[in-house]
């Protein structure tokens, strides 16, 4: 029977997410969300006039004179909007002459227990309890209809819950008919909580709460087609749920940016139900910001909540749906929220990067080796080349660059150059440094006399920087660590039928946890 248990369980799992009374971190004060190169993603939303809210809450047992706060769900994270006083009787008051977004909001007292409400139409309400059964068992509503069903809905699920318990603790010890009788018995309540859901959705259609609880559904795949021997193709299985992942939620409804449903969806879309290449990401972007764009509130957010992520991600590449988002929105003047000062350093961002997206033509460089002679990046004949930007001074540097000329040593037979680029001025100790280190066959250079704008070509920003070029200078890989550029090479000639030779070199020993130099 853990099947059936398990089924019984999972039609509380909307009743989870707004769990009685809970303890744990607090929301944390309200604060402006902001990214490099972009302007300030505010939150909360309110509206000034002479009505405002005025919430009375009262908890029967909380302490006179200790704090209580205000929350709010924005995106991914919880934040603190107003604070009050415990009056007597456990009365709580917010009273501000501003009319708040609607939204799930969260009543937060000083020793961090808390509940979840709503605030949307009317913002003028009390509501009434006391710590006895978590808060939300013994809630009274007044003045409020959203919340009325809102609590209802949670003191009916908990019932439901609590006999559903019982009749599963009776289960672990019943034999024969009792236990058949006992499973007909859990099956009956299932059907309850499902028909209860179901009436609940269609009664209440267009309040936030139900969209919450839409919005949280999983995909419904009892549609999805299974051939008569009951097999199906996982792949269009696949693609089936990803493309009626979103079919719940109410993506024109500003509310939700509200919950914790929209970010929480966005995320493990993006994250999770694609491909984390460019090519994948970027059409899902448009894709997505499509459908919200007639949400002015839900547009500044994902826009810039996905450019910042892009901007930022780990995965080598994905600097190029940075782009394309800025290009797209921000540039083309669609991020109307960006004052000129940081949309001009964004701009520049993006110009910077449009040089040396993967995939991309390296900028040739043709600098003086130590001896003041010439050499052309593009005049290296080699299948692949690795670009490095590096200087003495720099302490990541001194570690990294003979580590990266070890490896070189094991995998240059297959065809690896390098072009080795000193960033920085003092000559002597760069030659030294060289000398010491005896970094022969290495293609080294300097750029003292300012004569190539290489930081803004390759994005120096730090040191060391590697690129992998291919034969035609194109860039395959950047801002790459010593102990994954064989691997990554290795994979690249498998797919190109070409054959490699291993260095031998473990690498382990390639590694470094030491991070770049500024």
């Amino acid at each position: 029977m853990i099947m059936k248990k398990v089924l019984f369980l999972s039609a509380f799992f909307s009743l989870m997410l707004f769990s009685s009374a809970q303890k744990g971190k607090k929301p944390t004060p309200s604060k402006s969300v902001s990214t490099s190169a972009q302007s300030k993603n505010q939150a909360p939303k309110e509206y000034t006039t002479d009505k405002g809210y005025d919430i009375k809450v009262t908890v029967k047992g909380l302490e006179k004179g200790q704090n209580a706060y205000l929350g709010y769900y924005f995106g991914d994270k919880q934040y603190l909007i107003d604070t009050s006083k415990v009056q007597d009787g456990g009365l709580v008051e917010f009273k501000k002459a501003k009319i708040l977004h609607g939204g799930m909001y969260l009543f937060v007292t000083q020793d961090i227990r808390y509940f979840e409400f709503i605030i949307d139409s009317p913002q003028t309400f009390s509501l009434t309890t006391d710590t006895a059964e978590g808060m939300v068992g013994n809630m009274v509503v007044n003045g409020s209809p959203e919340n009325e069903h809102f609590f209802g809905y949670l003191k009916s699920l908990e019932k439901f819950r609590k006999e559903g318990e019982k009749i599963n603790q009776m289960m672990a010890s019943a034999t024969g008919e009792k236990k058949t009788k006992l499973e007909a018995e859990l099956k009956a309540i299932e059907e309850k909580v499902k028909k209860y859901q179901n009436d609940f959705k269609t009664n209440y259609k267009n309040e936030l709460f139900v969209k919450v609880l839409n919005g949280n559904e999983d995909v419904d795949m009892t549609k999805f087609p299974i051939h008569a021997d009951g097999s199906f193709d996982t792949t269009y299985q696949f693609y089936y749920y990803r493309n009626h992942f979103f079919d719940k939620v109410d993506l024109k409804d500003e509310r939700l940016l509200y919950s914790p449903v929209f970010s929480k969806k966005m995320t493990r879309y993006f994250d999770e139900l694609l491909v984390q290449t460019p090519d994948s990401i970027i059409p899902a972007t448009d894709w997505f910001i499509g459908q919200i764009q007639d949400a002015p509130e839900l547009f500044k957010y994902t826009v810039h909540t996905l450019t910042s992520k892009y901007e930022k991600s780990e995965i080598m590449g994905m600097e190029k749906v940075f782009v394309h988002l800025g290009r797209k929105y921000y540039m083309s003047g669609r991020a109307n929220w960006v004052d000129a000062v940081s949309l001009e350093k964004f701009k520049e961002r993006i110009t910077t990067l449009e040089y040396n997206l993967i995939g991309a033509q390296g900028m040739e460089l043709n600098l003086p080796d130590s001896t003041d002679k010439l050499q052309s990046l593009y005049g290296i004949k080699s299948p692949i080349t690795i670009l490095v930007f590096w200087n003495p001074d720099c302490s990541h540097c001194q570690k990294e660059i003979p580590v990266l000329y070890k490896l070189w040593n094991g995998i240059k037979d297959n065809g690896v150059a390098v072009y080795a680029v000193n960033t920085e001025f003092d000559k002597a100790k760069w030659t030294k440094f060289i000398v010491d280190q005896k970094l022969k066959g290495w293609t080294h250079v300097h750029d003292i006399k300012l004569t190539t704008n290489f930081r803004k070509y390759y994005d120096v920003y730090s040191t060391p920087v590697v690129y992998v070029l291919d034969a035609n200078k194109k860039i395959m890989a950047k801002r790459i660590a010593a102990d994954q550029i064989e691997g990554f090479l290795k994979n690249f000639y498998e797919k190109e039928n070409k054959v490699w030779k291993d260095s031998g070199i473990d690498p382990k020993t390639l590694k470094s946890e030491d991070h770049a130099d500024h």
